[in-house]
């Protein structure tokens, strides 16, 4: 016999509900569409909900009747128990109050099993909502509905309890107050609910969605113990589904290049970034709540604080704007400042242009400045500039400089420091003019490549990150960036100087134009 109710069977809870059609059947339970008669003040009204029965596929059988019975005696005390854990979520869920939320109106038994009724909230679901807007959401709408769905989730983090099966085809879409379609959590047939952080039914998770749970799932269900980022992988992989279109690969494969390589190519790094953060394999790396998935897309996470910016498969990722061992990044920079500055006085000795100066000293070693912990990409730029002056400064001349011509650019601080050669102030023909070469900082697409960082002119000019699109070469360095890999480093009138290339958040080599 079938494991779902016929069509046409009534159940009997505050109010009769009448079965119309069957939504859904999992390990636990079945989903069935109803109608019943809602009193609006003394008129009846037909109002469809949604039923959930508990029904332990593992251990059940249908009998004529309707009525759920255990097929071997030696596990009806497993199906009592998950019955009765069943039962107490249920009304758990009951008390819930968000509009995030599926509402649940009432719990009941019949049939020897368990029902819950819930609000139907029609047939679209986040998934079928992204296919009809053309396969993927602009970035904008896609942030808006996923942060809707992490406060919804936070609030039920707030309540101790995980929903550990989030996904597109979890959450529907319904019109809001103002019109606009907003996600509501629904299928709580994973959940686990806590009580001081420990499990308080026996229930034990086996459901596991490929590209949306993380591998604890996969490999011994869920913990006993509170985990937030189980749900944080989820809502990660659900706002990548959005972008993309696509399923994100499955927990054992997934890594930060097949991320960035999946994401359109206007998608910001912050965006991305929390993505990556929020998927990592391990639960120590991963982003580890709701409020630091949220920070850290907002620009306002502390990345040391709020997700670590730990690295999937196992790795860190590796990010221009934390350097929180103060160690390769910074000594890179220091190395490729002094590099740099070698070339220099060797031009100015063999042109013998005035005097050296300063120019030949090396940037002093025990006072770099490093890029402290900032999970946004968009500060790059500032941080950049600060070791700029620092590491460069007294080393690298422009074009024009080592030419002799006169600075078009408001002296940097460290040029402010006693010395003949930047004594005098820039002499600009217009106001317009040294406007335009003033440097800023900002991205550029390049077209094969993004900079973040220092700007001039428009072009790449100053310290930050250059992370490419497509296959480049790059001069003075052995290797060919492929698309994913990014080199921090410097760059002068749009071209690279100096720098170190990353692929997969490891450092393949240094290079020097």
């Amino acid at each position: 016999m079938s494991n779902f109710l016929p069509v046409g069977t009534v159940l009997n809870g505050k109010r009769k509900y009448t079965i119309e059609s069957t939504l859904h059947s999992g390990g636990f339970g079945n989903t069935y569409l109803v109608k019943g008669i809602a009193m609006d003040e003394n008129i009846a009204q037909e109002a469809t909900y949604t039923i959930k029965e508990f029904y332990f596929a593992k251990y059940c059988t249908r009998a004529a009747d309707g009525s759920v019975t255990v097929a071997d005696a030696s596990n009806a005390s497993r199906f009592n128990a998950a019955k009765a854990d069943f039962y107490t979520e249920a009304n758990i869920l009951h008390g819930l109050k968000h509009e995030g939320i599926v509402p649940v109106n009432e719990v009941f038994e019949q049939n020897n099993t368990v029902y819950y009724v819930m609000k139907h909230l029609g047939n679209t679901s986040l998934d079928q909502y992204v296919m009809e807007r053309g396969g993927m959401l602009a970035e904008q709408e896609a942030l808006r509905i996923i942060r809707l769905v992490a406060g919804a989730l936070a609030y039920l983090h707030n309540q101790q309890i995980l929903h550990l099966d989030v996904k597109p085809n979890n959450i529907m879409m319904c019109t809001g107050r103002d019109g606009k379609m907003v996600p509501v959590l629904i299928d709580f047939g994973q959940s686990m609910f806590y009580n001081n952080g420990k499990a308080k039914t026996n229930h034990v998770v086996g459901g596991y969605t490929e590209g949306y749970s993380t591998l604890e799932l996969k490999q011994h269900g869920a913990d006993r113990t509170f985990v937030p980022s189980y749900d944080v992988y989820s809502l990660s992989a659900t706002l990548f589904f959005m972008l993309t279109g696509k399923d994100p690969d499955d927990a054992s494969q997934i890594s930060k290049r097949s991320v960035y390589l999946a994401m359109p190519s206007n998608v910001t790094e912050r965006t991305i970034d929390t993505i990556v953060s929020g998927m990592a394999q391990n639960a120590q790396q991963r982003t580890p709540s709701i409020n630091a998935f949220l920070a850290q897309l907002s620009g306002s996470a502390n990345a040391g604080n709020a997700a670590g910016m730990q690295g999937m498969n196992g790795g860190r990722v590796t990010d221009p704007t934390i350097d929180d061992d103060n160690t390769d990044h910074s000594k890179m920079i220091r190395l490729a400042g002094i590099a740099v500055a070698v070339v220099v006085v060797i031009v100015l000795v063999v042109m013998a242009v005035g005097k050296l100066g300063n120019g030949g000293q090396q940037p002093s070693p025990s006072n770099p400045t490093v890029a402290q912990n900032d999970s946004t990409l968009a500060d790059t730029a500032h941080i950049y500039n600060k070791v700029s002056a620092d590491a460069n400064a007294d080393n690298v001349k422009t074009d024009e400089q080592k030419a002799g011509a006169k600075p078009t650019v408001e002296p940097t601080t460290a040029d402010k420091q006693p010395k003949k050669e930047s004594a005098k102030k820039p002499s600009t023909s217009s106001a317009d003019a040294s406007t335009a070469s003033m440097p800023t900082n900002g991205t550029v697409n390049l077209g094969y490549a993004t900079w973040t960082g220092g700007l001039r002119a428009g072009k790449p000019h100053g310290n930050g990150t250059m992370r490419f699109r497509s296959s480049h070469s790059i001069s003075g360095c052995s290797t060919t960036a492929q698309s994913g890999d990014y080199v921090v480093g410097f760059c002068e009138n749009g071209v690279l100087q100096s720098g170190a290339l990353y692929h997969d958040g490891e450092k393949v080599e240094t290079f020097v134009r």
